[in-house]
């Protein structure tokens, strides 16, 4: 997801360039690809560079862990990221602790990454394809949620 943002370094602060992405399969990792729904980029012009609003709303197939069924959960995400222009950072920027920061030339911002780690870092820790899900039957290893188990 590459954006163009030349001559947006050079507007005054406060100015907002709007850019959005619809119905786009993403690579995740080798084995994970999401299905980005929208995604809407704010970008808005601040000392060094710009504080990028991101709105992602994306499709994701996970395997439930206690059943092992295929399911499709949609996800909705708001982040900010905030870049900084090389070509106006100083090393003398103070960068406040525990804010996601990049430097990026203007003419080709490339926001891939950071969209892939933050995916990445909201996956849940236990996927459900429903909160009643049954799971298998340790006897037998029957979906206990489409049969009833015969042990």
């Amino acid at each position: 997801m590459q954006f163009n943002l030349s001559g947006f370094e050079n507007s005054t602060n406060g100015t907002i360039k709007k850019e959005s992405i619809s119905n786009l399969a993403f690579d995740v990792n080798a084995d994970r690809i999401i299905q980005i729904k929208d995604c809407l980029f704010i970008f808005n012009r601040v000392n060094n560079g710009a504080l990028i609003e991101i709105q992602l709303t994306n499709d994701e197939i996970f395997n439930c862990d206690r059943c092992l069924c295929e399911f499709t959960a949609t996800s909705i995400n708001n982040f900010y990221v905030e870049l900084i222009f090389d070509n106006i950072y100083s090393e003398q920027t103070a960068i406040p602790i525990g804010e996601l920061v990049f430097k990026s030339n203007p003419e080709q911002v490339d926001l891939s990454e950071i969209i892939r780690q933050h995916v990445i870092s909201t996956y849940p820790m236990k996927s459900l394809c429903k909160e009643s899900c049954k799971g298998l039957c340790s006897n037998c290893g029957v979906n206990l949620n489409q049969h009833a188990c015969m042990c």
